[in-house]
């Protein structure tokens, strides 16, 4: 039913029916392929660190929006247990792949493919870690 109606009230109406868990994680998994598109073509600028100033808010509205489907109460808890959840690793990859894709970009032609992958591997991993946390859980 919630995957019938019109795209704009899909999401609201999967937050406020109890049932819907299933429509809710289809919808949180056409917002991360959305931020993920984003991810792809902001690493394909040839532009270093311009990634690091637009995949940071970019994938902290991913996590919100995700969050906020769930219809969990996005506090302080709610941020420190995902962030639990993610661990030394998620953080550790994040940092990684900044790097990597700041790098790959000093490589002409070949760094910017390199640099879209890793964004959009990053962001599609942060998102479905988001996904079974707030939506699988």
């Amino acid at each position: 039913m919630v995957l019938a109606l019109p795209e704009e009230g899909r999401l609201e109406a999967a937050r406020a029916l109890t049932r819907a868990e299933e429509a809710r994680v289809r919808i949180g998994h056409e917002i991360v392929q959305s931020c993920t598109a984003v991810s792809v073509t902001v690493g394909l600028t040839p532009v270093p660190f311009s990634d690091m100033v637009v995949l940071g808010p970019l994938q902290a509205m991913m996590v919100s929006s995700l969050a906020y489907l769930s219809g969990r109460n996005w506090g302080k808890r709610t941020v420190a247990e995902w962030l639990g959840s993610l661990g030394v690793v998620g953080g550790l990859g994040m940092g990684l792949r900044f790097a990597a894709q700041t790098i790959a970009k000093f490589v002409p032609g070949a760094g910017t493919a390199v640099s879209a992958g890793v964004a959009g591997a990053g962001t599609t991993a942060m998102g479905q870690s988001a996904i079974r946390y707030f939506l699988k859980s």
